[in-house]
C-alpha cells in the first residue's frame, strides 16, 4: 500500500511542479476578488473585492481600511461601458455636455489615504470580459479628477486629469448591499 501511495505521489508531483503562480493568483482572485490599478504613477492593489448586481446595475467595491475603490456600471452583462462624460478625454465634448455629473451612467471612484483627494473618472471605459454566477471580471481605463474640482471643470483641469487604468475580479454576493 505504501508503494502505491508513493507511486501516486510521484505521478502527481509534476502537476504541482509545473503549475504557474499566475494561475494561483487567478484562482485566488476568483475566490476573493481583487483590484489592481495605476493612478498617475502610483500602483495600487486590493485583495477582497465584492460585486453586487441589482436593478440592472453592477457595483464592484473594495477597501484596505485606508483606501477604497468603487466601480458602478449601468448594466449586468459582459460589454464595454462608458465611464463619466465620454469614452475619450475631449475637453470640447466634455465641456459641451453641460457638465452634469448626475447624468453619469457608469462611474469609477477612488478614495486614497488622503480622502480629501477623492478621484472620479470623468472620461473612460470599462470592459467587462466575463460574468459568471460567482464573479465578474474586467479592465478599465480613463482620466480622473479630484471630486472637489468637478464643480469647476475647465479646460485646464481636464487637460491635467490623472490617467487611471487597471483590472478587477469582483466576487458576486447577494449580501453585499441591501435594499
Amino acid at each position: 500500500m505504501k508503494k502505491v501511495l508513493l507511486a501516486l505521489a510521484c505521478l502527481a508531483l509534476p502537476l504541482f511542479m509545473f503549475t504557474s503562480c499566475d494561475d494561483d493568483e487567478d484562482i485566488l482572485g476568483d475566490l476573493t476578488g481583487n483590484v489592481t490599478m495605476t493612478i498617475g504613477s502610483t500602483n495600487q492593489s486590493f485583495t477582497g473585492a465584492a460585486a453586487y448586481q441589482n436593478d440592472g446595475k453592477t457595483i464592484i467595491a473594495t477597501t484596505d481600511g485606508s483606501e477604497a475603490f468603487t466601480l458602478t456600471l449601468d448594466g449586468t452583462t459582459a460589454k464595454k461601458y462608458v465611464l463619466g462624460f465620454a469614452e475619450s478625454l475631449n475637453p470640447v465634448e466634455i465641456l459641451a455636455s453641460g457638465l452634469n455629473t448626475s447624468n453619469f451612467s457608469s462611474t469609477l471612484t477612488y478614495v486614497p489615504k488622503n480622502s480629501s483627494d477623492t478621484y472620479e473618472v470623468i472620461a473612460g471605459s470599462c470592459t467587462v470580459s466575463s460574468v459568471s454566477s460567482t464573479y465578474i471580471k474586467g479592465t478599465f481605463t480613463g482620466y480622473a479628477v479630484k471630486v472637489a474640482d468637478l464643480s469647476n471643470l475647465s479646460t485646464d483641469i481636464l487637460t491635467g486629469a490623472t490617467k487611471i487604468s487597471g483590472s478587477f475580479t469582483g466576487v458576486l454576493t447577494n449580501s453585499f448591499l441591501s435594499k
